[in-house]
């Protein structure tokens, strides 16, 4: 890794090391949370269970909480604090690939100047924290997701995939795969496999690069009339591998157990997925549709070089990926539509799309640097403006610290309870508005007692009898004054 490439990785870090960890740090909340972190699952694909092919989300989260409860908790003491540096320190490290590849990206692609390459950088990674600014509170960024769960299989998944895709476009994809060194072969096979065994929401990404791929390949063959099947199988076999091993992944995940939880009503869950949709236009920041049409208003009057092959490729990926979330949500639940997290695959072309253009706006010009250095300037602080502004990353948009106390509080009841030696408790949690008291979940009570004795709190594994919603839990933690 070059010099300037090795501290702008650090760079980057660094500051999602601030957001993620000091100013909005991921807490373990809700009873999903607690059965993502001590679940252990094989690395595989696994016919039948819940989730059968989330091999990336599931695994990485579990391993990280596992570090976190064995390494760092008995040193200080603070469990929640202890899964949140883990945690959280993985989450910067998976964005910074993305951002990362980005940079490299346009380093190669365009070939700038170290200060012009950064601006453009600093302008891409604003983008993802202002694309739905709002004045107030309460905002949402492009990384956002309801708990720690949702951030591995949405958030972390999606930039896994994205990361990939840039990656491909950076090395010419898989064509080259006989000059690659053996390395170079290692890291694309693992990279790909956990990317496509991340999560449906996500993996489209990598897989409609690749058949986009394909199919402009065959569409250029055939107007050449060049197409011969045995040739063209040949040259793109990776590719087409990759794509009957995304299809095989389709046909396990429908053997999971979330796959009963589906929409009755196709044709209306779709109606409901087209407007949840066309919402996002009322979502998104002002100060960005206007940057986004701007720059594509004065790319089409002004770039000589327009690129329309390589635009159409991207152009396809982003109708195909948010065409197919449509799909998906129609089947599993339209309301996901208008959800950042699961979106984020959709506007992770968008963005992309609108960086190229305005490179290439900032190409046709002569001053260029003069007008991108306050545009970036702008981004910036207008990042940090909005920093103090997002919501916690919790379900339930409370302080870390409220977390913490909540989490502190359950551990205390069962500790006491294993000190006496019982092997029964019935644990006190707060009251939610819901049948089921989520998002602590009555039905959901075995996942706190494995845990615990997973994670080495208790000696002894202790059934939890009744989960009790209680209206003075919720005083003290939930509805607390902060």
């Amino acid at each position: 890794m070059k010099k300037t490439t090795f501290l702008y990785s650090l760079s980057i870090f660094t500051f999602l090391v601030i957001f993620f960890i000091a100013i909005h740090p991921i807490a373990i909340f809700d009873t999903d949370d607690w059965y993502a972190t001590y679940h252990l699952r094989l690395p595989i694909p696994t016919i039948g269970a819940w989730n059968p092919i989330k091999v990336f989300p599931e695994c990485l989260m579990t391993f990280f909480s596992y570090l976190g409860a064995y390494t760092l908790y008995p040193l200080n003491n603070r469990y929640c604090f202890s899964l949140s540096i883990t945690n959280g320190l993985f989450v910067c490290f998976i964005l910074t690939l993305y951002f990362v590849e980005f940079f490299l990206l346009i380093e190669k692609k365009y070939q700038f100047t170290l200060i012009k390459n950064i601006l453009i950088n600093v302008i891409f990674i604003a983008l993802h924290f202002l694309i739905v600014f709002h004045i107030g509170d309460n905002n949402e960024h492009l990384f956002y997701a309801y708990d720690m769960t949702c951030i591995y299989h949405y958030t972390l998944s999606t930039a896994l995939n994205a990361a990939l895709v840039m990656h491909l476009i950076r090395t010419d994809g898989f064509r080259n795969w006989k000059d690659y060194s053996k390395k170079h072969k290692f890291l694309l096979f693992t990279w790909s496999y956990l990317a496509i065994f991340s999560s449906l929401y996500t993996n489209i990404i990598f897989i409609v690069y690749v058949g986009v791929l394909l199919l402009m390949t065959l569409i250029n063959q055939g107007k050449t009339h060049t197409f011969n099947i045995q040739t063209y199988c040949k040259t793109n076999i990776i590719h087409l591998i990759l794509i009957v091993t995304w299809f095989i992944a389709l046909i396990i995940e429908n053997t999971g157990g979330r796959s009963a939880d589906k929409e009755e009503n196709f044709l209306l869950s779709f109606k409901e997925c087209i407007i949840n949709l066309l919402g996002w236009f009322n979502k998104f920041n002002p100060l960005f549709v206007i940057f986004s049409l701007g720059t594509i208003f004065l790319w089409i009057l002004t770039v000589k070089n327009k690129r329309w092959d390589e635009y159409v490729k991207y152009f396809l990926a982003y109708f195909l990926t948010t065409f197919y979330i449509l799909l998906l949500s129609s089947v599993v639940n339209s309301e996901y539509v208008s959800r950042i997290d699961v979106m984020y695959a959709s506007h992770f072309w968008l963005l992309l799309i609108l960086m190229l253009l305005f490179i290439d706006l900032i190409k046709s010009f002569k001053y260029s640097q003069i007008a991108l250095a306050p545009i970036a300037l702008v981004a910036a602080l207008g990042t940090i403006f909005a920093t103090s502004s997002y919501k916690e990353l919790n379900y339930c948009n409370i302080p870390f610290e409220q977390c913490e106390a909540l989490a502190d509080d359950i551990i205390l009841q069962f500790q006491t309870a294993d000190k006496n030696t019982e092997t029964e408790i019935d644990l006190l949690v707060p009251e939610f508005d819901s049948d089921i008291n989520w998002p602590l979940n009555i039905h959901q009570k075995d996942n706190l007692s494995k845990t615990m004795y997973r994670h080495r709190i208790t000696h002894n594994l202790i059934i939890i009898r009744n989960l009790v919603p209680s209206e003075e839990k919720t005083k003290e933690f939930i509805n607390a004054q902060h």
